[in-house]
């Protein structure tokens, strides 16, 4: 069975009642946490198993992770707050309880991504070939990602991604996001399942948008001077 504790939650859990001082483990815990937080990630919720304990949590290249005791090295700071929440779980009361309400009223949160649909006009484009919102909402998400975030996108709408996207993520991993990925509330599982509903031509499209978009930010970082003014 499992059992999750999620840290953006509005109601206490101990009903005001905590008391964080009383078990120095979860002081490590947050400790841990906040180690975590301060590189980028944000810790969405946390889960106990009868094998143990995991958390929920968006890396600093905004992809949703589970991690448990045995996903990373011993050392890294991740293991080590997956093994602080296990070690909690496992002397029971209310001190994993205490961790997540420390968590919610100390710990910055990132927002959610905003997943509305952007259909503006693709700069560039003229207007008599602009393509249809669809497609002009699944090249905003895009741009999202390899501007905003760092990635690389490639393999857009190929068998080799499941219909989805293979995503280069800066000092991270290689993922793929295919068509039937969760939906986790990111950027990245919204285009996905954008792309679920697009037929294989309109996938070419916005692959080569992508590609075309990618080109001439390439293009503009090797001859600054040739950026609009």
């Amino acid at each position: 069975m499992h059992i999750y504790l999620d840290v953006n939650i509005d109601v206490d859990p101990c009903g005001g009642g905590c008391s964080d001082q009383s078990n120095p483990a979860v002081r490590d815990a947050y400790w841990y946490a906040s180690q975590l937080m301060n590189a980028g990630w944000v810790i969405r919720r946390i889960g106990n198993t009868s094998d143990g304990s995991f958390f929920v949590a968006e890396t600093p290249g905004r992809r949703v992770v589970t991690v448990d005791a045995f996903a990373f090295p011993e050392t890294d700071p991740a293991t080590r707050f997956a093994n602080s929440i296990t070690a909690l779980a496992a002397e029971g009361g209310d001190d994993l309880n205490n961790l997540v309400r420390l968590l919610r009223e100390h710990a910055p949160l990132r927002q959610p991504a905003t997943l509305k649909w952007r259909t503006w006009q693709i700069p560039g484009v003229p207007a008599s070939i602009q393509p249809i919102p669809k497609i002009r909402a699944a090249y905003w998400f895009a741009v999202t990602l390899t501007d905003e975030y760092g990635w690389t996108l490639s393999d857009i709408g190929s068998p080799t991604a499941g219909g989805g996207f293979i995503a280069e993520i800066p000092g991270e991993t290689v993922a793929i996001y295919p068509a039937a990925a969760p939906d986790d509330r990111t950027v990245a599982s919204a285009l996905a399942h954008l792309l679920a509903q697009m037929t294989a031509a309109e996938t070419a499209v916005v692959a080569a948008l992508v590609n075309w978009h990618s080109s001439v930010c390439q293009h503009e970082e090797r001859n600054p001077r040739s950026r609009t003014r």
